[in-house]
Order: structure tokens, then sequence, then C-alpha cells
């Protein structure tokens, strides 16, 4: 990410190249270039990638499930929130590549919470735990039930909820 004071850079959009397709004509196809045993080899990488991504969303969420159950009121936790914090950053990305995009946007916020120096300084409080509650469940629920993309209707209400619960709060 660009410091606050530079604009990140410019994404450049190039023109498509049909450079293969021209030397080729216009009677091949796809499939005559790269054989359907190719594709579905590639399909099956896939898939078992998704699997293997999953498998390890499932651990991360298990182990941010134990560690916020294991806080209290009242104490100082920098440790439990470091591991909390990279446990959801390491959901981040491969959320994201398995569609789950508003668990992505879920454990991203909880480790932008984590990260956030007032929560580091301060004692665990009832309220920052009711908010690291809703964005544990907002993220379990998205996985098991296989909400993809924003979440639609059940996105809108974890996120209404979260910013009824985070208001007030600066942890940006």
């Amino acid at each position: 990410m660009a410091p606050d004071n530079q604009s990140p850079p410019e994404a450049v959009i190039f023109e498509p190249d049909q450079s293969l397709k021209d030397k080729l004509g216009p009677n091949i196809s796809f499939g005559q270039i790269v054989p359907p045993e190719t594709i579905h080899q590639a399909e099956k990488i896939i898939i078992d990638s998704r699997q293997v991504m999953l498998n390890e969303i499932n651990i991360e969420i298990a182990r941010i499930d134990r560690a916020v159950s294991a806080l209290r009121p009242g104490q100082y936790e920098t440790t439990a929130l470091k591991r909390i914090g990279d446990c959801a950053l390491a959901i981040v990305p491969k959320a994201g590549m398995c569609d789950y995009l508003l668990a992505a946007r879920l454990a991203k916020i909880l480790h932008e919470i984590c990260e956030h120096e007032d929560i580091g300084k301060a004692h665990i409080n009832p309220h920052t735990l009711a908010i690291f509650a809703c964005l544990v469940e907002g993220i379990k629920t998205t996985v098991e039930h296989n909400i993809t993309g924003d979440g639609g209707a059940i996105g809108a209400t974890i996120l209404d909820e979260l910013s009824k619960l985070t208001s007030g709060h600066d942890f940006s």
C-alpha cells in the first residue's frame, strides 16, 4: 500500500494481442490448440487447490476462534491480539481466491482492529469482545454456508451489525 502522501500507481490496460489468432486463422478453435485433457487436468488442479485453501481457511478460523474465546474482559493481551490478527490476515487472500469476498472483508477488518494501536494498548473490554465475536461468527458462517461474493442480504446484515458495534470507534 502506498504511503498516505503518495498516490497509488495508475493501472495500465493494454489492447488484446490478436497476433496468435491472426496467425492461426479464423477457423481454429481453442479446443484445437489446447486439448480437452489439458483443460480437465487444469480444472482438477484448480479444484484441488481450492480444497487445500478451504482447509487452510478452516484451520485459521479455528485458531482465531480459540484465541478469541480465551480472551477475558480486563486482560491486556498483545500476544493474543497479534495471533488473532495474523490468522485473520492469512485468511484474506485465500478467502478472496475462493470467492468468499465477505469472509475476506471481515477477516481484513478483524486484522485491522487487532493492529490498531488503541486496541493493543488497552485492556480488553466486553465491547471489543462483542466486535471480535461478530467478526469471527461472520467469517465462520460465510465459509460454513458457502456464501460467496459479498454475501447478499446476509452480508449486508452482518456488516450492518458490525457497523452498529463499531460506531463511535476509529479503527481505521
